[in-house]
């Protein structure tokens, strides 16, 4: 082989390795490019994630200031109406009168024995309970009593008591009430009470009731109210009716009875009762203050009215608060029954 022909067979050679390192380069190359794309692409998507989060931030932030911005314009409008309902407040204390004297005259007021008169006075005077008590009840939703002893400053003589009770039920406020108001309107004697339904009048109950053992008649007029989450119940005992006179020989209680059956949740209802009693009434007045003593079954004191009064007054909150534990135990147990009773009807 002459020169000519080894250098052309060299440079073949040598292009042929040169053409295989470009494509050995290419190749090498081409994976540096897939892998350098492949991580660019993760960096778009964490760079893309961040300004996500980044906009999540600051949208957050911006709520944030807004409900901050809100609340305190709430609290303002808050703290604005607080002072406004203490500003009226106020003025009611300032303006009504406790709610023992507050029933003295309507109270006192005549049941006529005219049958148009008598149906505008059922009404009128379970009305006056109605919103009489709304205005007058307590804040407080702890279940317990409170009695109020009321007597006149100068004599000691007992004009009347207040009671203020509360209760947690568990059941519809609907089924307290219908529980309620059948217990009201029934008819079965006792040892020492009889009760008799004289009158009805739509959602009005005329009763007389007559307790053997303190010898008192009662004149009461009952009537129910159903708002969309409450029950009220009026209860009148009257002092005066044309149509019932006071005998010789009776001695009639006289006052008012609200009661609330608040829903606090379907389950759950609140009751809160205002009683209010004034001293009972016979044909010649107010009875005495010995008669009184009597009633209460306490021993008098010798020389002060004042501690016979702290005794009457401890008596009575004793007894009453073991009456209403029994009436609070029996309440719940009926509706019990009659909630297993509807159940039972509904499966059967």
């Amino acid at each position: 082989m002459n020169d000519s022909a080894k250098n052309r067979e060299y440079e073949r050679q040598r292009k042929q390795r040169y053409r295989t390192k470009l494509q050995q380069q290419h190749t090498t190359l081409r994976w540096q490019v897939w892998q350098l794309e492949d991580v660019l692409e993760k960096s778009r998507a964490i760079q893309a994630g961040g300004r996500l989060w980044r906009d999540v931030a600051i949208d957050a932030q911006r709520r944030r200031s807004a409900s901050t911005v809100q609340n305190s314009k709430l609290r303002a409008e808050v703290r604005r109406y607080e002072q406004v309902l203490r500003t009226l407040q106020k003025w009611v204390v300032a303006s009504v009168q406790p709610v023992l004297s507050d029933g003295r005259n309507w109270l006192h007021s005549t049941l006529l024995a005219d049958p148009v008169s008598r149906k505008y006075g059922f009404r009128w005077l379970t009305d006056r309970v109605f919103h009489l008590a709304a205005r007058a009840f307590s804040t407080s939703v702890g279940d317990g009593l409170k009695l109020d002893l009321r007597t006149d400053e100068d004599t000691k003589d007992i004009l009347g008591m207040e009671l203020f009770g509360t209760n947690t039920l568990f059941g519809d406020f609907r089924l307290a009430a219908d529980c309620l108001w059948d217990g009201i309107r029934a008819q079965v004697p006792t040892a020492n009470l009889t009760k008799k339904v004289v009158a009805t009048d739509g959602d009005v109950v005329y009763l007389r009731e007559f307790n053997l053992e303190f010898g008192t008649s009662f004149c009461k007029l009952a009537r129910r109210y159903d708002l969309p989450t409450r029950a009220v119940l009026a209860l009148v005992d009257l002092a005066d009716d044309e149509c019932f006179p006071l005998a010789e020989h009776e001695m009639r209680p006289h006052g008012f009875t609200c009661i609330v059956l608040e829903q606090v949740t379907p389950d759950i209802t609140l009751t809160s009762q205002l009683s209010v009693h004034y001293s009972p009434l016979t044909c010649h007045g107010t009875i005495p203050f010995e008669r009184n003593v009597a009633m209460f079954g306490v021993q008098p004191h010798p020389t002060s009215r004042n501690v016979t009064v702290a005794r009457i007054e401890t008596n009575a909150l004793r007894s009453m608060l073991a009456r209403k534990n029994m009436l609070d135990r029996l309440l719940q147990q009926r509706m019990d029954a009659r909630a297993a009773s509807e159940i039972h009807f509904t499966n059967s």
